[in-house]
């Protein structure tokens, strides 16, 4: 619901330590800062306030640097993404590696997809042709905030593919990181090369997708 732009007398910053301050629109259409949320008021803002700040610019959002108010129940979309770096044709390593981090932050709690992409080909080693149809494979390991949440094994053969892997988590308000690692279960067949990022070929990613708001 649109609102007309108005100057708030918020509250003094704290002595010491942070204070979090929640901008919303009251249910009677009136914005109120406040260190909570009520049910049912839209959230426009959630910003951490030092202690002995004297304005507001000197507060941080934790919403992150998002350009609109969070969707009340809605989907938002994507929240996050990484992309693998690896040049087109690059070598993948076999050994276990943390390969990317994001980070983000929700205002209520969510229903989010963790979307896998993985565009890899196999190569047959330099001295033989014997590894031509066989199939090596990595295992992707999702952790949130440090814990392991999902693992699957996807297979890479002796011809590019592009595949992907979609899982739903819940997820509650606040900021979370998701970490990806990848580690190399089989591997007979020669080395693994990139694909993603050239030629038309999508990259290897992982999207973090909310699709909704949980109660």
């Amino acid at each position: 619901m649109p609102t007309e732009a108005i100057v708030l007398q918020t509250p003094e910053a704290p002595s010491t330590g942070t204070r979090v301050d929640n901008i919303y629109v009251s249910n009677d259409g009136v914005i109120r800062v406040g260190t909570t949320q009520p049910a049912g008021t839209a959230l426009i803002d959630k910003r951490e306030v030092p202690a002995g700040i004297t304005a507001t610019t000197a507060t941080t959002s934790l919403l992150g640097d998002r350009k609109y108010s969070p969707l009340y129940g809605a989907a938002m979309g994507e929240l996050a993404r990484w992309e693998d770096p690896l040049a087109f044709n690059a070598t993948v390593s076999d050994a276990r590696k943390k390969v990317g981090s994001l980070r983000f932050t929700v205002d209520s709690n969510r229903t989010m997809d963790i979307a896998l992409q993985v565009s890899y080909d196999q190569k047959a080693s330099a001295n033989s042709s014997e590894d031509t149809g066989k199939a090596a494979s990595y295992v992707w390991e999702t952790w949130i905030d440090g814990v392991k949440r999902n693992s699957v094994e996807l297979a890479v053969h002796s011809w590019g593919e592009t595949k992907q892997n979609r899982t739903t988590f819940s997820i509650s308000a606040g900021t979370h990181t998701v970490d990806l690692y990848r580690t190399r279960r089989l591997t007979s067949g020669g080395v693994i090369v990139n694909r993603g990022g050239a030629q038309t070929w999508p990259k290897t990613s992982l999207a973090i997708i909310d699709v909704g708001g949980v109660e």
